[in-house]
């Protein structure tokens, strides 16, 4: 969880070094989360980004994050329509999903929850809750006015679910994504492979 209002990302490429800068708060008042991949000797820690292009990654200083730890990651099989939550290597929970159209492939790669969101009507097409992720869609530059951001989220038709329906998010039955966060308390910085 980042400290400072703007962090600063950086990657040396072949042509030279890359800087991002990212808000903190992020623009739905929660906190900037990163997931940290390594780190090296001198106090920097390589984490994975919530820009495009997916898969980006930076190099942060320890000094300008709060480290918090936590076992939980989460596996998506877009084949057999399934959401795998592991504690450690434990599986502990699976529920069916709801995945991508053919024409909107949701991109695979590594992600994580980078902010969890209360749609303000638990009937609309993002259910009860909805966690952003890392990643965005390869298709869309947008979904309602937003940067095309994807997520894992509640839906208003759960007859869809075992099914490629969306954009590019995962739908969840509201039941599944409410004991996510109601029950588990699945907090951010979960990495989604």
């Amino acid at each position: 969880e980042a400290l400072k209002p703007v962090v600063t990302a950086s990657q040396t490429l072949g042509s030279g070094e890359v800087d991002w800068e990212f808000t903190n708060p992020i623009s739905s008042g929660g906190p900037l989360v990163f997931v940290i991949e390594e780190f090296d000797d001198l106090n920097n820690f390589r984490v994975l980004l919530p820009t495009r292009p997916n898969g980006s990654f930076g190099w942060i200083s320890a000094n300008d994050i709060k480290l918090t730890r936590h076992n939980f990651r989460l596996q998506i099989d877009l084949d057999a329509f399934q959401l795998t939550l592991f504690n450690h290597e434990e599986e502990i929970w699976q529920a069916t999903i709801g995945v991508a159209r053919e024409n909107a492939p949701t991109p695979s790669g590594r992600y994580y929850t980078t902010e969890l969101l209360r749609p303000p009507t638990p009937h609309s097409v993002y259910g009860t809750f909805a966690y952003g992720l890392s990643g965005f869609s390869e298709v869309f530059m947008e979904f309602a006015g937003g940067p095309g951001q994807l997520g894992i989220h509640g839906t208003n038709d759960p007859d869809t679910l075992g099914s490629n329906v969306s954009s590019g998010c995962i739908r969840l039955h509201n039941d599944d994504i409410s004991y996510l966060v109601e029950s588990v308390g699945l907090p951010l910085g979960v990495p989604v492979d």
